[in-house]
């Protein structure tokens, strides 16, 4: 896709040694930005996955917490920010309910408070599917009414309330973004806190016991990462003051399914073992995807088994 819009422009990305972040950094970087500013305090991201960018003249990173309001003084000019920067596993919300206030609530008010003042174009921000909570109605579209069952998905939707309340007072343009289960290339493994596609994989590679929380019924949509970069460009690139919208893939699947697929995808011989279902799980979650297709042109390049192969590829 054609991303020339940022070419010669100052451009923020936190979290970006992170996993969506690093995939939105190097698609970044490959349109010229004059200043790439990447802020990131490496607690899950990795230096490893832009290390071949950040020599790089153009680019500047910053190994600070993106909460401090020290963090950002040295930036004096930018008109993107794409943040991305969050504590996102939903069992560290219970752990670590203060942890994910200051960070996922503060993080998020610092980047506001810098695009008021240096008058940003468009701050694009990682929302996520938790603010719905458990839903009956399945796809769910945005107008779903908001249930969010951790403080995670609590965190996520003060975000966006700040955005909203943001762009009334000071005009500061946002676009949220509802990230459904998010999974590619650069995923780790090596946390409980992980996505399920990496650890599944990651074990089955290794010939390792797999277990499965609840009964694996729970239904999802799995999104490629190249298609959650897609998303944060077009939202950036947009006239919309302020937007939310879900990014999936507009498919479900349920655990089991997926734990067939990977199985014969990598050759795995073992069944799984069967957990209780842990503290904040969503049984349902399948994203409606019209409302972003409509008024952004999303177009998801990747149905879950391309993805997985894609993956597997680069494993």
């Amino acid at each position: 896709m054609n991303y020339s819009f940022l070419k010669g422009k100052h451009i923020l990305v936190t979290g970006g040694a992170g996993f969506i972040g690093h995939h939105l950094v190097k698609t970044i970087i490959r349109e010229k930005p004059a200043k790439l500013y990447i802020i990131d305090n490496l607690s899950t991201g990795l230096q490893s996955n832009i290390e071949d960018i950040i020599g790089l003249p153009e680019v500047a990173f910053i190994n600070e917490d993106v909460a401090k309001p020290s963090t950002v003084e040295s930036i004096t000019d930018l008109d993107y920010i794409f943040h991305l920067a969050a504590v996102v596993s939903v069992p560290k919300s219970f752990e670590m309910p203060f942890l994910t206030h200051r960070t996922n609530e503060s993080g998020f008010i610092n980047m506001l408070e810098l695009a008021r003042k240096l008058k940003v174009k468009k701050l694009c921000y990682a929302s996520s599917s938790a603010v719905y909570g458990e839903q009956m109605q399945m796809p769910i579209q945005e107008t779903a009414t908001l249930n969010p069952q951790s403080p995670y998905g609590l965190s996520k939707l003060l975000n966006e309330q700040y955005a909203k309340a943001f762009q009334e007072w000071e005009d500061i343009e946002s676009v949220g973004f509802r990230f459904f289960n998010v999974f590619g290339p650069g995923q780790r493994a090596d946390s409980p806190y992980s996505g399920v596609i990496s650890i599944f994989m990651d074990r089955m590679q290794k010939g390792e016991p797999i277990q499965i929380f609840g009964d694996g019924e729970q239904i999802r949509d799995f999104v490629f990462v190249d298609d959650v970069v897609q998303a944060l460009l077009l939202g950036a690139q947009s006239e919309i003051t302020f937007g939310l919208y879900n990014v999936g893939s507009g498919q479900t699947t349920s655990l089991n399914e997926l734990y067939d697929v990977l199985k014969n995808l990598t050759k795995y011989s073992n069944d799984p073992t069967y957990q209780e279902a842990r503290k904040g799980d969503i049984k349902k979650s399948a994203a409606d995807i019209n409302l972003i297709k409509n008024q952004l042109n999303y177009n998801p390049k990747f149905n879950l088994k391309e993805g997985l192969a894609k993956l597997i590829g680069t494993a």
